[in-house]
């Protein structure tokens, strides 16, 4: 993806593209969490949001005025006027730092100044109005506060964000997390709205080990570095996610729509597949895990010794997970295949496992061309329907894959629409 160009103090760089043409309100309380709302301002214009900012005079105690219009590119309101400011106009809102007080206005329509009538208008229009409660944690033990939460709770369109524990208070997600939350909870509403949600996705990744005694393995190599830049690919996009991670370098986004099972070794990543894709309603699996293709014939759970120099392993194939039969029944499933080198001969293994699995498409990468690149990564993306897409780096490639399996959800939905 092209980076956007900065062009003065006040733009950002355009990370992806997933809240182009949405404009998200922030209405800011006054709790102490209201420094890091031109941090959350601008992780969200770095996904393409526009944002519009609303304010309670106390939230000008711990954040000034000129910073958030500085964060957010646009005027900052905080008394409304005959411009009707405190009319909701935009795609969802985002209630931070939510403090005791503005919740027990927002569960109970009381509207002091434009923030708080903002909240009520967008509850009057049923729209998203996503809240992070942030305070000291007595308050949050407060009978009115727990009523007013649940009172919340129960209005079309209200989403909580759970806040951070610590130190015996509610404490702000960090800014990526929580415009991440935004993001998925947007879109995921945007796919409710056109029939296609609940949407769920199952990705492998890592490298798997095959136990050799009590304290040895044998494994193959992975950082998990394209299942993580998916993954996030996917939740922004409004899609539930199941990463069942075997062993990993790569950091994880964070995220309520992202379910993380750790299956380190062959047999629990094997039995993890089994089980989800078996008994959870699965639209799309991407198998990207580095699985081991071999596991020594006898194992111990005790220790060899280390005194003989030489150690002799007798290896027996595993079984290939993507030939599972709960699998077959996926709709869409990308595998990814590594070869030896980009050779004609060695592309058509890929176009062999992409045939002889029935799979919506291959991602192809070759020896020469991965581990310890210092340039972007050539990678070849394979479908049954068209030619192969030349990609560069793992962002690129998320990208290409999150478009094509959008696609192939609303074209089943299209189709099932005209049966």
């Amino acid at each position: 993806m092209k980076i956007e160009e900065t062009q003065n103090d006040r733009s950002v760089g355009l990370r992806s593209r997933s809240l182009q043409g949405t404009t998200v309100a922030l209405c800011v309380g006054g709790g102490i969490a209201a420094i890091e709302v031109p941090k959350v301002a601008r992780e969200l214009r770095r996904m393409g949001a526009s944002v519009k900012i609303l304010v309670t005079e106390n939230a000008l105690k711990f954040v000034g005025k000129d910073a958030l219009e500085w964060a957010s590119a646009e005027s900052v309101t905080v008394q409304a006027s005959g411009l009707a400011e405190h009319v909701s106009e935009s795609d969802a809102v985002l209630v931070f730092p939510a403090t005791a007080d503005l919740i027990g206005k927002a569960a109970h329509g009381i509207c002091t100044d434009a923030c708080s009538t903002y909240i009520q208008s967008a509850l009057g229009r049923e729209q998203l109005v996503a809240i992070i409660p942030t305070m000291h944690e007595s308050l949050s033990h407060s009978p009115a506060t727990r009523a007013n939460i649940h009172v919340l709770e129960n209005y079309k369109g209200v989403e909580f964000i759970a806040p951070r524990k610590e130190e015996g208070k509610w404490k702000a997600p960090d800014p990526e997390t929580v415009a991440l939350e935004m993001a998925y909870r947007i879109n995921r509403a945007k796919l409710r709205a056109d029939g296609i949600s609940p949407a769920r996705a199952v990705v492998t990744l890592g490298g798997t080990l095959v136990k050799i005694d009590a304290a040895r393995a044998v494994s193959n190599i992975s950082t998990g570095t394209l299942g993580s830049i998916f993954i996030r690919k996917l939740l922004e996009n409004g899609i539930q996610t199941t990463a069942l991670c075997a062993h990993h370098t790569a950091a994880m986004p964070q995220c309520s729509g992202l379910d993380i099972v750790s299956v380190p070794e062959f047999t629990q990543l094997q039995e993890n597949m089994r089980k989800i894709t078996s008994e959870t309603k699965v639209e799309g699996l991407f198998h990207f895990a580095a699985v081991s293709d071999y596991g020594p014939d006898e194992q111990t759970t005790a220790k060899i010794s280390s005194r003989s120099e030489k150690l002799t392993l007798q290896m027996t194939k595993l079984p290939k997970l993507i030939e599972m039969k709960s699998i077959a029944a996926i709709k869409y499933k990308i595998a990814c295949k590594f070869t030896s080198d980009n050779k004609t001969d060695e592309r058509e293994k890929a176009v062999a496992l992409m045939n002889t699995h029935s799979l919506n498409g291959v991602v192809w990468n070759w020896g020469s061309n991965a581990f310890g690149m210092q340039k972007q990564q050539e990678m070849h993306f394979l479908t049954p329907e068209a030619p192969a897409e030349i990609l560069f780096g793992k962002k690129e490639l998320a990208d290409a894959l999150t478009h094509h399996f959008l696609t192939f959800l609303k074209n089943e939905k299209t189709q099932a629409s005209q049966k």
